[in-house]
């Protein structure tokens, strides 16, 4: 996967994909599996903002069951197992358990009931049934469990199985290699400026390369704007303010601690606010807030009121914390989408949106947004077949539900990880399943960057990754070099952006090629 502004500026297009998030990277691999001439332009860098600050839950949704959204919970385990299908190396099983504490008799029954038809929905179906757990736990088993559950009025917990991404950044990246490998042409740091329109219809977008300077013009027939948080923004600046979205954004902020779940995310209910805490290469991710913003998403991050809010839930749903969760290690803020203005952006339905912008003069002009990481595919699908109705032709049918990822191990995972975790049996395991986990079976090709991967030291192997980082995923400045190694790496090895300039520095012909500069 090569940065080339040329191919994008001398192509041309049936569509540009604005926005290299999960969104986009979805939509240019669909249109590009189905035979659609296909760039993808992003702003910064892939999956730089809410695609990588997630709860890293790729979920079935059992808490809108509470709203009656029966809908968006099937559709959600649908999508859920499809995950697990393409990616099954990133998108793995997370058991999860929810202590009932303080409750009354009727919310106990109500929480039970929500557990049971949530399985019966599909919510079980990530386990063979041989493996699957007892649903309900008494008080004593539930702390065995998970000790941090321990509390006054503990009468039990309950117990269900949902998954977890652990690196979504790069299965973000995977998405992208794979629409590259069907002839899809990418680029990030390349900034959409304006539309040109011809006859009321898309015919160019002038974009500006952030990195070397200048502006490139891109010919194509229609434009997907799937910037997320800055969708309204976005089709407003190209369409001199008419563009017709309108978004609520609300901010979720995580923060990371030491370990306080052992192997299940802890899934806390309380009255119109849940938190999860959940186990994550050696940390916990502690989340989330939910609340709305005003202006526009540039600059949210979660500030010291963010956090001390986010534990004073902690300590009110899990009150065993209070004073022992130890310090925080890092912290961060993501800009949630939803579509329309709403007051209430925890109740807040999370289905997609697409707006046709024909009828503010820009014909082939589509704003996809809402929706959320879970069904991110889902929503792609959609947008392509709107896409391709656009165009009036003919193309293959979708595939992206049944195709796995290029980097997708045909073996089952667990004995993928184990193969390599023999063949690395000089590394330390974890180590050896990280590398498994993250690039699948493009791990040969990772190692050839290291004579003997035996003897390679922690710095070694880090600079192979950097390699392949600026060879093969468009890796271009430090800070695109740290997030391909993903955030839980960043607290595991401080210092990742630093030493990636370094890399830079001393490779720089090497980095230039990969960026097609």
């Amino acid at each position: 996967m090569k940065r080339d502004l040329d191919a994008l500026a001398d192509g041309r297009f049936d569509l540009v994909v604005a926005g290299g998030g999960v969104v986009g990277a979805s939509i240019a691999r669909d249109a590009a599996r189905r035979g659609l001439r296909v760039a993808l332009v992003e702003a910064d860098d892939f999956a730089h903002a809410a695609s990588e600050g997630m709860s890293h839950f790729v979920h079935g949704g059992i808490r809108y069951l509470a709203t009656g959204e029966f809908g968006q919970v099937r559709k959600s385990l649908r999508e859920r197992a499809t995950w697990m299908r393409i990616a099954p190396h990133q998108i793995v099983a997370q058991p999860c358990l929810t202590p009932i504490a303080g409750k009354s008799r009727f919310e106990g029954v109500a929480l039970a009931a929500a557990v049971h038809l949530f399985n019966v929905l599909g919510g079980r179906n990530v386990l063979p049934r041989d493996a699957r757990p007892p649903v309900r736990l008494t008080a004593a088993e539930a702390v065995r469990a998970e000790p941090a559950v321990e509390q006054a009025g503990l009468t039990g917990a309950l117990v269900y199985h949902d998954c977890r991404v652990d690196e979504p950044e790069r299965v973000v990246v995977g998405l992208l290699q794979d629409a590259a490998a069907h002839g899809a042409v990418i680029a990030n740091h390349a900034r959409c400026l304006s539309l040109r329109t011809e006859g009321g219809k898309v015919g160019a977008v002038e974009v500006r390369d952030e990195i070397g300077g200048g502006t490139l013009t891109i010919r194509a027939e229609v434009l997907v704007n799937a910037t997320g948080p800055w969708a309204e923004a976005l089709a407003s600046r190209l369409l001199a303010g008419q563009g017709q979205v309108a978004l609520t954004l609300s901010k979720g902020i995580h923060v990371v601690t030491g370990p306080v779940a052992a192997t299940h995310s802890l899934n806390l209910a309380g009255h119109h606010e849940h938190a999860t805490v959940l186990p994550w290469r050696g940390f916990s991710l502690i989340g989330t807030t939910d609340e709305p913003i005003e202006g526009d998403a540039d600059g949210a991050a979660a500030t010291e009121a963010d956090v001390e809010t986010l534990l004073a839930k902690i300590a009110r749903l899990l009150p065993s914390t209070t004073g022992r969760l130890g310090p925080v290690l890092d912290s961060y803020a993501a800009v949630r989408a939803l579509p329309g203005r709403v007051s209430d952006t925890y109740g807040a339905s999370r289905e997609d949106a697409l707006s046709d912008h024909a009828k503010d003069g820009a014909a082939g002009f589509l704003s996809v947004y809402g929706g959320k990481w879970t069904t991110a595919r889902l929503m792609a699908e959609h947008a392509v077949d709107r896409v391709i109705a656009r165009l009036g032709r003919t193309a293959r049918p979708c595939d992206t539900a049944t195709a796995p990822l290029p980097d997708a191990p045909a073996s089952p995972p667990d004995t993928f990880r184990a193969a390599w975790r023999t063949s690395l049996r000089d590394w330390p395991r974890d180590e050896a399943d990280a590398w498994a986990s993250a690039y699948g079976t493009r791990l040969s090709a990772v190692l050839k960057a290291l004579p003997d991967p035996a003897t390679a030291d922690v710095f070694a192997r880090e600079n192979a990754r950097f390699a392949h980082a600026a060879a093969e995923e468009m890796a271009v400045l430090p800070a695109d070099f740290a997030r391909r190694m993903a955030r839980w790496y960043w607290l595991a090895r401080p210092g990742v952006e630093a030493r990636a300039a370094i890399w830079l520095a001393a490779n720089r012909k090497l980095a230039d090629a990969g960026a097609g500069t």
